[in-house]
């Protein structure tokens, strides 16, 4: 099973708000993982964060610009600083650009987990930029970080679910 993986790893969710995002969150919430939800709303990230702790998990929330590269960067390396890297990262980050912010989310944790020689990235979904991702994901994999896009995004108002042992439910 995937998630007996997550026992003690460090993840960061990019884009809390997103309601795709909301299923991963579920998943790990059972998991002795260390949860980190990185949003331009701090309300968003701190009610994702919330939502895990009433799980039983450990989380913290951060209120982060994700449409400015220095701040998603800045974040990022105080927390590969704080926990000794990332182990997994969920980029779910929608709105104006919102394709632009997910792939500099996407390049900014590739290259900190590379340097680690290990990680995890899901991209919650993507629209644009298709050739900047695959030489992304080409070149991640050189270094042992698995990138997996999903092509996914519930309806408005639809709640998914998802596990990785068993089919995915709307």
């Amino acid at each position: 099973m995937f998630f007996v993986l997550l026992e003690d790893k460090t993840v960061v969710v990019y884009g809390a708000s997103a309601a795709h995002s909301a299923a991963l969150v579920r998943a790990f919430a059972g998991q002795r993982s260390m949860i980190f939800f990185a949003d331009s709303s701090r309300d968003a990230a701190e009610a994702a964060a919330r939502r895990v702790i009433a799980a039983g998990a450990v989380a913290e929330a951060a209120e982060v610009d994700l449409f400015d590269r220095r701040q998603i960067a800045e974040y990022t390396a105080e927390l590969v600083e704080w926990t000794g890297g990332i182990d997994v990262a969920v980029v779910a980050i929608r709105g104006e650009d919102g394709d632009a912010a997910q792939l500099t989310a996407v390049r900014t944790v590739a290259e900190r987990m590379s340097a680690q020689g290990s990680g995890i990235i899901v991209i919650m979904s993507i629209t644009d930029h298709e050739r900047d991702y695959r030489e992304l994901i080409e070149q991640a994999a050189d270094h042992g970080v698995a990138v997996l896009p999903l092509f996914c995004a519930p309806a408005r108002g639809e709640r998914h679910s998802i596990s990785l042992d068993r089919p995915a439910h709307s």
